[in-house]
C-alpha cells in the first residue's frame, strides 16, 4: 500500500487590507467605511451616533435592548470537571463579583449603537495575585485601527495615526462585525435617518402650530402715514404675542385672519408615529413593548420583550468577546500554561416553572428508588441546614383508589413486607398486572369488551359493522363508560410509571 503525503494547504492571508479595494486607509491606520459617516457627519465621526440618543425614542428602546442583557443572571462555567480548572473558574467568578461588573457590561454594550466599543481594564496586584479591579468606558471616537486591525488610541501629539497600547489592557466589544470590518456596524447606521426625517417633521409641525394654531393680526393705516405711526402699529401687533403680522395702509384697523388649510394637524403625528414605528424596529425587531394590543393591559406573550432572537444574540455575543480577552487574559496573569479557559455565559433561557415542577415531583418522586434530599434542595434553591448531611427519601408506594394497601409508615419505611417487596424495580409490573383483572371486572370492561367482540364476529360487511356498533352504543350508560375510561387511563398510567 501506497502512502502519499499530505498536500500542506496554504496558511498565508491573500485578501489582506492592504490590497482591499473597498477599504480606505490612511498612512497605517484603515479609515471607518460607514457611508452614513462619511457623508453625514461633517467631521463629527461617531458623535453622529451619539447624538442620536438625544431623541427620546432612541434613547429608550436602547435602554430596553441593554438593560435587557444587563439583566441577565451570568455564570463562569469551568473548562472541566478537574480540580484545578474548578479554582481557576472559583477565581474569576470571584473577582467579578467584587467588582461592578453589570455596568461594565452596560458600557461595552454602547458598541450596538456605534459599531464598537473599548473599555480600558484596571489590573490591580496583591499578595501575588492579579486582579481586574474597574472596567472604564472609554469614547470611541478616541480610537482606530491599523491594518492588522490592532486598536490604536488618537493622542494630541498623533491625531491621526495613533500610538500603539499596551497588551491586554483594553477589553473590545464590536458589533455587526463583517467583512473583517473592525469598526464594526452600529445600529447608528440605520437610525440616522429615521431620526433625521423625524426631527425635520417636527420642525415644520412647530411652524405649523404656529401658523395656523391661532389667526395672524392684520393692522391698517391710512395712506400717508408717518413711519413712526406704522412702527408704533407694529408694535401694538407684537404685544399680542405673536412674530407673525402684516401691515397695510388703510384707517389703522385690527383684523384677525383665519389661515385657510387644506391638511390637518394630525398629518404631522402621524408622520412622527410612522418613524417612531421604525426606530422601535431597528432597534427591538418588534413595536409590542411600546405600543401595546389596543385594549390589552399588555401584549401579546409572543412579543411582550426583546425579541428574544436579538436578546440571545446580544448576550452570546458579549459573553464571547468577554471569554476571548479580559477571561482569557485574568486566567494567564495567574495560572500561566493553561491551556483550557473557563467561559461565562449570560443565561437567556427562560426560568424553570418551579410551580409546575413541584406538582410533577409530587407524584414522580415517591415512585423512584431512594431520592437525595440534596436535589431537592438544589432544584427549589432551598439551603441545606448548617450541619445537616445529604440523606435520601425514602420510595413509598402509591395509593390509587385503595387498590393497594397503604405501604409505609409515618416515618416512610414500607409496614408490609410483601408489598414492599412488589414494588421494587423487579416487582413492580407484577403488581400493576394483578391489578387490571379487578379494574376491569369491577369496571365492566370486560363486558363491554365481549359484547364488542361479538358483533364483530356476526357482522358481514364494514356497514353491518358501523351500524350494529352505532346501535350498541345508544344502551351504554355514559356515566359507566368514563369510569371505565378512567380506570383504563390509571391502568396505562400506573405501567408507563413503573416502566419507567
Amino acid at each position: 500500500m501506497v502512502v502519499r503525503a499530505k498536500k500542506k494547504p496554504n496558511t498565508d492571508e491573500i485578501a489582506t487590507a492592504q490590497n482591499d479595494i473597498t477599504q480606505y486607509y490612511m498612512g497605517k491606520v484603515l479609515i471607518n467605511p460607514d457611508t452614513v459617516l462619511s457623508s453625514e457627519a461633517q467631521g463629527q465621526g461617531l458623535k453622529l451616533y451619539e447624538d442620536l440618543e438625544r431623541d427620546d425614542r432612541v434613547f429608550s428602546e436602547m435602554q430596553k435592548r441593554k438593560l435587557a442583557v444587563v439583566g441577565k443572571e451570568w455564570n463562569i462555567e469551568p473548562a472541566s470537571e478537574d480540580p484545578q480548572d474548578v479554582k481557576i473558574q472559583e477565581f474569576v467568578e470571584n473577582n467579578l463579583k467584587e467588582i461592578k461588573f453589570d455596568r461594565a457590561c452596560e458600557e461595552l454594550l454602547d458598541g450596538i449603537l456605534k459599531g464598537f466599543k473599548p473599555c480600558e481594564i484596571m489590573w490591580d496586584y496583591s499578595e501575588g495575585d492579579i486582579w481586574i479591579k474597574e472596567f472604564r468606558g472609554r469614547d470611541p471616537r478616541r480610537f482606530t485601527f491599523d491594518l492588522e486591525n490592532n486598536l490604536r488610541l488618537l493622542t494630541w501629539t498623533d491625531m491621526l495615526q495613533g500610538i500603539e497600547i499596551p497588551d491586554r489592557k483594553f477589553q473590545l466589544f464590536r458589533f455587526g462585525e463583517k467583512n473583517n470590518n473592525p469598526f464594526g456596524t452600529g445600529l447608528g447606521n440605520k437610525l440616522y435617518w429615521p431620526v433625521w426625517f423625524k426631527k425635520n417633521g417636527v420642525k415644520f409641525w412647530a411652524i405649523f402650530l404656529e401658523k395656523f394654531g391661532q389667526p395672524t393680526p392684520w393692522g391698517k393705516y391710512p395712506p400717508g402715514t408717518e413711519k413712526t405711526k406704522q412702527d408704533d402699529l407694529l408694535d401694538a401687533i407684537k404685544a399680542m404675542q405673536t412674530d407673525v403680522g402684516i401691515i397695510t395702509p388703510d384707517n389703522m384697523t385690527v383684523e384677525l385672519l383665519e389661515a385657510a388649510r387644506q391638511s390637518s394637524v394630525d398629518s404631522y403625528g402621524k408622520w412622527g408615529e410612522f418613524w417612531n414605528t421604525a426606530i422601535t424596529l431597528v432597534i427591538l425587531g418588534q413595536t409590542a413593548t411600546t405600543v401595546g394590543t389596543p385594549g390589552k393591559l399588555g401584549s401579546e406573550e409572543a412579543r411582550s420583550d426583546v425579541r428574544q432572537d436579538y436578546l440571545k444574540s446580544d448576550c452570546d455575543r458579549l459573553s464571547e468577546w468577554l471569554n476571548e480577552q479580559s477571561i482569557k487574559w485574568l486566567v494567564d496573569y495567574n495560572f500561566p500554561g493553561v491551556k483550557k479557559y473557563p467561559k461565562l455565559w449570560k443565561q437567556t433561557e427562560p426560568p424553570e416553572d418551579l410551580e409546575s415542577l413541584s406538582r410533577v415531583h409530587q407524584v414522580i418522586l415517591p415512585l423512584l428508588d431512594d431520592v437525595p434530599t440534596q436535589f431537592i434542595h438544589d432544584t427549589y434553591s432551598i439551603p441545606m441546614p448548617e450541619g445537616d448531611e445529604p440523606v435520601l427519601v425514602a420510595k413509598q408506594m402509591p395509593q390509587p383508589f385503595g387498590f393497594a394497601e397503604s405501604a409505609h409508615d409515618k416515618r416512610g419505611r414500607y409496614k408490609n413486607k410483601n408489598v414492599a417487596s412488589a414494588f421494587t424495580a423487579d416487582g413492580g409490573q407484577q403488581t400493576i398486572d394483578s391489578l387490571i383483572p379487578k379494574i376491569m371486572k369491577d369496571g365492566g370492561i370486560e363486558e363491554f369488551r365481549s359484547s364488542l367482540e361479538k358483533i364483530i364476529n356476526e357482522a358481514t360487511s364494514l356497514e353491518d359493522l358501523e351500524a350494529k356498533i352505532i346501535e350498541q352504543f345508544k344502551s351504554v350508560d355514559i356515566a359507566k363508560m368514563k369510569e371505565i375510561l378512567s380506570r383504563s387511563i390509571l391502568i396505562a398510567h400506573l405501567t408507563g410509571r413503573v416502566s419507567a
